[in-house]
């Protein structure tokens, strides 16, 4: 077995404790909003009615999440949005875009 170092999109991860109050897919997503909320701050992102948001479309989680489909990451989140851990927005530029923001409710 080779042991290597493994880049973020190849390596997932998930708390315990928030899998088994919201689900396993649910507990990775929010693991991975966290990490990227978490880098927004640090690099000084301002807030958007008093939170930071991240945006990813489904085929870009589809593409870092390899074993999820665009279907599935559709319902982890909105699973997510109504187990209130996050909420959705739309801060695009463009009307056309419907690229979906994401932050937590709290």
């Amino acid at each position: 077995m080779h042991l290597y170092h493994q880049s973020p999109a190849e390596s997932h991860s998930f708390d315990a404790n928030l899998a088994r109050l919201h689900g396993v897919d649910e507990a990775i997503m929010i693991n991975h909003l966290t990490y990227h909320i978490k880098a927004k701050i640090r690099m000084g992102e301002k807030e958007r009615e008093g939170r930071v948001w991240y945006y990813q479309t489904r085929a870009e989680f589809a593409a870092w999440f390899g074993y999820w489909s665009e279907k599935q990451i559709k319902r982890i989140m909105r699973s997510l949005v109504k187990q209130k851990v996050i909420v959705e927005g739309n801060f695009n530029k463009s009307p056309i875009d419907k690229t979906i923001w994401y932050a937590f409710e709290n």
